[in-house]
């Protein structure tokens, strides 16, 4: 009796651990399958973001005449915002340019002829504008009286 007892309990062992190999391979199984399933679901996405929507295949010739009718207008329409945009573009191109030749000859009739030059003056014509040429000019003529006496006091113990 105890034989047969020993028997029925490895007999039951032996279940238990292939049961447990069982749900091991289930496991495994279904961690595959959640990941190919999110990997194909990251590729639609991708493929969606690059090509569109996926259409339906339609065998009606008359849908798939106003389909594609629907496609053309929706393209004709892109591309005239897209000409208008770019018309727009251009035109303010072309006033930006007739400014900046105004803007240079006319810095050219005030005797400004390299680039500093130019650039300086447009300088002071911003600070002009924003009400801070004053208080530059003070500070500059500031330091510039700063910089005599140290030029003086330099001269005088040179002589020395």
């Amino acid at each position: 009796m105890a034989n047969q007892k020993q028997k029925e309990k490895k007999k039951k062992q032996r279940e238990k651990i292939a049961h447990q190999r069982v749900l091991k391979r289930r496991e495994q199984l279904r961690k595959e399958r959640k990941l190919q399933s999110q990997q194909e679901a990251v590729w639609e996405l991708e493929y969606e973001a690059k090509h569109g929507k996926r259409m339906p295949i339609v065998n009606d010739p008359l849908v798939a005449a106003m389909q594609e009718d629907t496609r053309r207008k929706k393209a004709q329409a892109q591309l005239e915002r897209n000409l208008k945009i770019l018309e727009a573009l251009e035109a303010e191109m072309l006033q930006e340019q007739a400014n900046r030749a105004e803007v240079n000859k006319s810095l050219e009739a005030e005797g400004h002829l390299s680039i500093k030059e130019k650039m300086d003056a447009l300088h002071k014509m911003a600070l002009e504008k924003q009400g801070l040429a004053k208080p530059l000019q003070e500070a500059q003529e500031q330091y510039l009286a700063e910089h005599q006496e140290e030029e003086i006091v330099v001269d005088s113990t040179e002589n020395e």
